[in-house]
């Protein structure tokens, strides 16, 4: 009822909601400590919020930090398969630490070996070794893409047109399927 009271009050607060509890200014009417107890509940929920954002915040500066740029990788030892794609990418961007092996598979021995950090070809072939093969089950995918590439699918040039139509429709159809959904989860694929 005075301006005593109310700093009083804001001390009260202050102690309750750091969960000191001094014990000095307790609520004495069954109100008050109603009251004192919605605020407990309520002090938790703001300091674990408090807590959180700051965690989350130092979380993201610190991922932040770490560089999963490509040139971060033009300075480790990297794997790829000769006669690829990912040969000429790695060369024409300067990739001076680059080991070539003949398939997919002896570049993974290699890098579970310790030969070279990082393994660099078509994102499918390397979902499918990790997710199918026990042997390289310890590995993983960064999620750093160098360069797209769109696959494709040839044809024989004496295919009749029609049933090259009737191909390109069935794949069209598939697509806006459920079963499209399903093809690229269970290969553990995305779409960009």
């Amino acid at each position: 009822r005075n301006f005593q009271g109310l700093l009083s009050s804001f001390w009260w607060s202050a102690v309750t909601m750091t969960t000191v509890g001094y014990g000095d200014k307790v609520p004495i009417s069954n109100l008050g400590r109603f009251i004192a107890f919605l605020w407990m509940l309520c002090s938790i929920i703001i300091i674990s919020i408090f807590t959180a954002s700051i965690t989350s915040g130092l979380t993201v500066q610190r991922m932040a930090a770490t560089d999963l740029s490509v040139n971060t990788f033009s300075r480790e030892p990297v794997g790829t398969v000769e006669a690829s794609a990912s040969v000429a990418y790695l060369k024409d961007n300067f990739y001076r630490n680059l080991t070539i092996y003949p398939d997919l598979r002896d570049g993974l021995k290699a890098m579970e070996a310790g030969e070279v950090s990082y393994f660099v070809y078509d994102e499918p072939w390397l979902v499918h070794q990790i997710h199918n093969n026990p042997d390289f089950s310890e590995m993983d995918i960064l999620q750093v893409r160098f360069h797209r590439q769109l696959y494709a699918m040839p044809f024989n040039q004496h295919m009749p047109p029609s049933l090259k139509r009737r191909i390109s429709y069935l794949l069209l159809r598939l697509q806006e399927t459920r079963d499209w959904e399903v093809l690229l989860n269970e290969y553990q694929l995305k779409l960009y």
